[in-house]
């Protein structure tokens, strides 16, 4: 305790949420003890009036929960990954790429939206084991994009002769933005899992407010991205625009009342330098998907049928 008065975490930002934990983990002592003597009542109660059929009716119970959820999990899994899965491009015509990478687009940024999110939430409650299994997720994401940028080759090949070189270049241009957009994520992952594995101060409750603002304000910028390429309504993408200015202004605001936070000494060095990284690599991704959407908004004309 005299350390952490010392070092401030017991602040005026942080002590409510210290308190609250506390009492949220003495909450969840009590509970847990009050399930498991309910529980334990009621299997003795069975056990008690009918011995031996009683104890083949609880084996039976817990064996048909654990296959229910079993199969309910990989059910769920197999339909998430066929959902969010990246495909191979064939389209021989750059319409037909664009149309085709559409898909890839759509479910990168679904998988995108879902890991940065993750982050923030783990970071603001000091949950390793979300940035832990995130971390997983991450490194699978890159795998599927090298798996694309190692068909480069056979890309090219399959292409028309008349539109090799713009449609090789708008490939590779997109799969490169998407690239520096997996490895800004695979960043942020791990310098905000190394933060909290090494025990090092979280973050203040003003950052952790500003952080839950920044989650509603990317999931909308994710969400229309999504929208707009899985429906391949190229149109929209000057309304994705629109949010975008609204978020980067949202994010220099957040990192000017950092700055003042820190003039004020409310914040550790290592906080400090956390929550600024965090920013400057989500600044970094938006950065790379404007790139993305500026590269579609300029190939795409919707007087050409796409050769597919």
């Amino acid at each position: 305790m005299g350390t952490s008065l010392a070092d401030k975490a017991w602040g005026s930002d942080s002590a409510v949420y210290r308190v609250s934990g506390v009492i949220n983990v003495i909450g969840g002592w009590l509970l847990t003890a009050l399930i498991a003597f309910t529980a334990s009542g009621i299997i003795v109660t069975i056990l008690y009036y009918l011995g031996q059929i009683g104890l083949f009716i609880l084996v039976s119970i817990v064996i048909l929960i654990l296959t229910k959820n079993y199969f309910s999990h990989k059910s769920r899994r197999k339909k998430e990954i066929e959902e969010e899965n990246l495909d191979l491009v064939e389209s021989k015509s750059i319409k037909g790429v664009i149309f085709e990478s559409s898909k890839n687009i759509s479910n990168f940024t679904k998988r995108a939206n879902k890991l940065i999110l993750n982050i923030l939430e783990g970071v603001g409650t000091l949950d390793l084991n979300i940035l832990t299994e995130n971390k997983n997720f991450v490194n699978k994401l890159k795998s599927d994009l090298e798996r694309i940028g190692d068909d480069v080759f056979y890309f090219i090949k399959n292409l028309d002769e008349a539109s090799t070189e713009i449609t090789s270049k708008f490939h590779m241009n997109v799969l490169e933005e998407l690239e520096k957009i997996s490895d800004s994520i695979s960043s942020l992952s791990s310098l905000t899992h190394k933060h909290i594995n090494n025990n090092h101060r979280g973050l203040t409750f003003n950052q952790i407010r500003e952080l839950k603002e920044l989650e509603d304000e990317l999931d909308e910028f994710f969400t229309r991205i999504v929208k707009t390429f899985k429906t391949k309504n190229y149109t929209e993408i000057s309304e994705i625009f629109e949010v975008k200015e609204k978020l980067v202004s949202s994010l220099e605001l957040k990192i000017k009342s950092q700055i003042s936070r820190t003039r004020k000494d409310e914040s550790s060095p290592r906080n400090t330098r956390l929550y600024f990284e965090i920013l400057n690599k989500i600044k970094t991704i938006i950065t790379h998907y404007v790139q993305i959407l500026e590269l579609y908004s300029n190939k795409y004309d919707d007087k050409i049928d796409p050769i597919l």
